[in-house]
């Protein structure tokens, strides 16, 4: 009888170190998939469409749904693209302080000024360097033209070669020449938005509905990444700060939790947009001078409460996930000053004049002709491909959190 009480004690232990361990690694995982970052990005794409002119209505009331659901291909694009990560950030406080004066606001500009140049021989290795574009244009002027008609094409690209010359020229013998992005490294929202806008214009004159469609949807997910201040900073998660989770914590837990019963989502009509691309920069301009408060904040309060009322253990679609209690929550809400809410009201409507502004810029077509287009031929492939490569794969480039 005592032997058999004795292993029966450890077997109790066994089994409870295995739930333990068990419980530990589900919480583990599942605070690395991102449950709660889609929540946003729909509501902001779907309350745009209201701030739309009835005469949008046939295409994008119709397909409101497609728009709320797609609001989230770009997020899944960060697991299956090379340079979809730099798209949804900028790592301002990297090129200096308020307002950035040095860091060119148009692309082209910014390409040439702020990334360098190397010359490689035959064994990959560098004979020659320049710091910037500019450098390597003042003793290759014959350069520049060539460059500069590629830079456009290499929004994307982290890095990227020129292994050729044109005889023209008389750039000597043909070595290899390797451009660093260093731009992409930290991130190009605010040059990336005017690109969108650009192709949803042309979605508008070709007359495609799904492309405009699917531009939209993107469009407004970089738009609405733009409003929030930590995709403006370095210390995007806290982890400069000792608050990593934080992001997280800004943008998804406090719109899950209180958006629906507390916000305020009525924000007037869209407006036209004259100049895109200083209404981006705008934008990023503006949330970049929440950063402080929205650290500052935060670390204050994880000081004032105890740390066993900050987070809490809740399920979610089958796991347990450790998530900033309701409680702790509603705190930081009410020290930001309905911050999180006012970014919301101004994605929404941004993305929706952002849409009406492509409209208008195409010519205002009407959009009537589109009920008749046959809307069962969706780019399955395509959708099938992202949401499998974000269920099983891993982020390229830099996470979000």
């Amino acid at each position: 009888m005592p032997t058999f009480s004795i292993n029966k004690i450890h077997l109790f232990f066994l089994i409870a170190a295995f739930v333990f361990l068990g419980f530990s690694s589900r919480v583990q995982e599942a605070e690395k998939r991102p449950f709660w970052g889609f929540y946003g990005h729909r509501l902001i794409n779907r309350t745009a469409v209201y701030t739309l002119p009835e005469e949008m209505y046939p295409l994008f009331k119709q397909e409101i749904d497609y728009l709320t659901e797609h609001a989230v291909d770009p997020d899944k694009r960060r697991y299956a693209v090379i340079g979809e990560g730099a798209r949804h950030y900028i790592d301002l406080d990297h090129w200096g302080k308020p307002p950035f004066p040095d860091l060119p606001r148009q692309w082209k500009d910014a390409f040439i000024q702020k990334n360098g140049i190397e010359l490689l021989d035959a064994k990959e290795e560098v004979v020659a360097a320049y710091a910037s574009l500019e450098l390597f244009f003042s003793e290759y002027p014959g350069a520049q033209t060539i460059i500069e008609e590629a830079v456009a094409q290499h929004l994307n690209d982290e890095s990227w070669v020129i292994d050729s010359w044109p005889d023209s020229l008389q750039m000597g013998e043909a070595h290899t020449w390797h451009i660093t992005n260093e731009l992409m490294s930290h991130g190009v929202v605010p040059y990336f938005i005017p690109v969108e806008y650009h192709r949803l214009v042309r979605a508008f004159l070709d007359n495609d509905p799904k492309q405009v469609l699917r531009r939209s949807a993107d469009l407004g997910h970089y738009l609405a990444d733009a409003h929030v201040p930590l995709h403006t900073t370095m210390n995007y998660n806290g982890q400069m700060t000792d608050q990593v989770g934080i992001h997280a914590f800004w943008e998804s837990r406090i719109p899950e939790l209180f958006a629906e019963t507390q916000y305020d989502f009525f924000v007037g009509k869209a407006e036209y947009i004259r100049d895109i691309n200083q209404f981006a920069w705008n934008v990023v301009l503006e949330s970049n001078s929440f950063v402080d408060s929205v650290l500052q904040i935060e670390k204050r309060l994880s000081r004032e409460i105890p740390e066993d009322e900050q987070y809490c253990f809740e399920e979610r679609l089958n796991q347990v996930v450790r998530l900033p209690c309701a409680s702790y929550a509603a705190q930081y809400q009410q020290s930001l000053a309905g911050m999180v809410e006012s970014r919301m009201q101004k994605s929404i409507q941004a993305v929706g004049s952002i849409w009406y502004s492509a409209w208008i810029d195409a010519g205002q077509p009407d959009l009537r002709k589109y009920l008749s287009i046959n809307w069962d031929a969706r780019d399955l492939e395509a959708d099938e491909y992202l949401e499998k490569a974000a269920k099983n794969g891993k982020i390229i480039g830099r996470p979000h959190e």
